[in-house]
């Protein structure tokens, strides 16, 4: 196995850990410690805060990957979370999503998804969310 392949399987292996920890509570993120309600997209962009539309395209990546479980994303999957959020769209998501490559927090994902580009999210991508946005956090 090469470090490229290694790498791909560590970083899916986080995401699935992360998302099975989520949906148990474990985080206190992706449910409610009351009732282990899923949280929506919005409270959940509420709960990250993040300020500019990069970082809500990345936020709605790790709410799609994390909590909703798809194994990989696709432009019009983050176009559909601005709008499920209520938050105007980008005009150009794809530019939202290579923004975040160049930072490195999305890469190319290994399938295609509805016959389009996918993509998953990076270890410093997840972390970037984790952190949250708020001013003074990093």
């Amino acid at each position: 196995m090469t470090d490229d392949e290694i790498q791909t399987k560590l970083t899916e292996l986080e995401r699935r850990v992360h998302a099975l920890e989520a949906g148990q509570g474990i985080l206190g993120s992706a449910a409610t410690a009351a009732n282990n309600k899923q949280l929506s997209l919005r409270e959940f962009l509420n709960q990250k805060k993040p300020t500019t539309a990069n970082d809500r395209g990345l936020t709605i990546a790790y709410y799609n990957e994390t909590i909703k479980d798809y194994g990989c994303f696709n432009a019009e999957d983050i176009k559909a979370g601005f709008r499920d959020a209520r938050i105007p769209a980008p005009k150009n998501p794809n530019d939202v999503i290579n923004k975040n490559i160049a930072k490195g927090y999305m890469m190319d994902a290994e399938q295609s998804k509805a016959g389009k580009k996918a993509w998953v999210l990076t270890g410093t991508g997840l972390e970037a969310v984790e952190k949250g946005f708020a001013k003074g956090v990093k």
